[in-house]
């Protein structure tokens, strides 16, 4: 089943990030259904004052949603993470709730559940039990009602302001300021609704957000693009912050999570020591982790770079020590390693240990400039003329 869906998340993609002719064809193809889905859209979307509340109106923790238009990996858990933390040190109390994508809870009693750094991914998500152990004392709710996560907090937990991990289009969560994210290598593909294309949402909805932020440094044309619904635009960059390697065969060590270096000098040399490295990801943008790592390795001369090859699964992908395995001798040649992004470590803790090939982890944080850091203080202090005016 996984397999099939990664299929199917090839095919789709190819045809919205696509030029080429039989791309188009495809989209075409699929408008009627993209008719469907924008009726339904129209339909169940209430309007903005339903869902939407001033700051200066709330009664308890402000709220903030982090989401996309675009569906696939833009880099919302990274500036979540990035946000909660710059929260934490201004002294307050952050907490962050999420739907868990990927976890078996959703297939049971689906309850409000707290989430900590010892939770376990393929039950609660793989992105919260990142968030959980990446922000530590700050709480972390999984509920496919993320109304209902809220409640659990503000019955549960003193917190003061609210981090929705996605949630945009959640119009059953009252919100008070909206954040939408785009990732600046795809854009917004051929501009269609699903299943034509990328968009969850018109992009008019960019109109009715308080920020856009980019992940990454988008072309003229995109930028000309968002600021034409939203000029409360800005842009973040992630940065390399670690190389850790998971306990596996390979190594002695039995304490998780080996922090080997924070030095990305000596994080590129201890990649460049492989002849192969595997990219094994499951994230909603595989190629843009394998993108950061030729950059991380960017410097290296032709002659001592890597080869590198990439494993691409869906989304919240659920491996097994044999995903980890691969196929072929280049895997358990002894001058292979595996690298992954932190969000699928998380999964892989006790697969680690049944290969021989060893597994890296590169952490990234994302890093929010002065200008967008204003931008979010504005909002938060409820400054006129700061974000949309309800």
């Amino acid at each position: 089943m996984q397999r099939l869906k990664q299929k199917l998340e090839s095919l789709a993609l190819a045809t919205w990030y696509s030029n080429h002719w039989l791309a188009r064809c495809s989209a075409i193809l699929l408008l009627p259904l993209s008719w469907l889905y924008c009726a339904a859209l129209k339909y169940r979307q209430p309007d903005t004052s339903s869902y939407r509340v001033a700051p200066s109106h709330r009664t308890g923790p402000l709220v903030i949603v982090i989401g996309n238009i675009a569906t696939g990996g833009t880099g919302k858990t990274p500036l979540l993470i990035a946000l909660a933390t710059q929260l934490k040190a201004r002294g307050f109390k952050p907490a962050v709730i999420s739907r868990g994508h990927g976890g078996g809870y959703l297939k049971a009693a689906a309850q409000a559940t707290l989430v900590g750094s010892n939770s376990d991914p393929s039950w609660v998500g793989d992105e919260p039990v990142l968030i959980a152990r990446q922000l530590g004392t700050v709480p972390v709710v999984v509920c496919p009602k993320r109304q209902q996560a809220l409640e659990y907090l503000t019955d549960q937990i003193d917190c003061d302001i609210v981090l929705s991990d996605d949630g945009l289009q959640h119009y059953g969560l009252q919100r008070h300021i909206e954040i939408a994210l785009v990732d600046a290598s795809r854009g917004f593909g051929n501009g269609m609704l699903l299943p034509s294309g990328p968009l969850r949402e018109p992009l008019q909805r960019l109109q009715q957000v308080d920020i856009v932020i980019a992940n990454g440094q988008p072309e003229a044309a995109l930028q000309a693009e968002i600021t034409t619904w939203n000029p409360n635009f800005y842009c973040a960059a992630t940065a390399f912050s670690g190389l850790r390697q998971l306990p596996s065969l390979h190594t002695l060590s039995n304490s998780p999570d080996a922090t080997l270096t924070t030095d990305q000098a000596t994080a590129v040399e201890t990649l460049q020591a492989y002849r192969q490295l595997h990219i094994v990801t499951g994230i909603g943008n595989p190629q843009r982790f394998l993108n950061s790592v030729k950059s991380l390795l960017g410097d290296v001369s032709a002659a001592s770079k890597p080869e590198m090859q990439l494993h691409a699964f869906p989304d919240h992908y659920q491996f097994t020590a044999a995903d980890l395995q691969l196929s072929g001798a280049l895997a358990t040649n002894a001058t292979s390693a595996i690298v992954m992004t932190a969000k699928d470590a998380v999964k892989c803790d006790a697969l680690a240990k049944q290969v021989a090939t060893p597994v890296y982890v590169i952490d990234i944080d994302m890093l929010l400039g002065e200008p967008l850091q204003s931008a979010i203080e504005s909002l938060l202090n409820n400054e006129p003329g700061a974000g949309i005016v309800i």
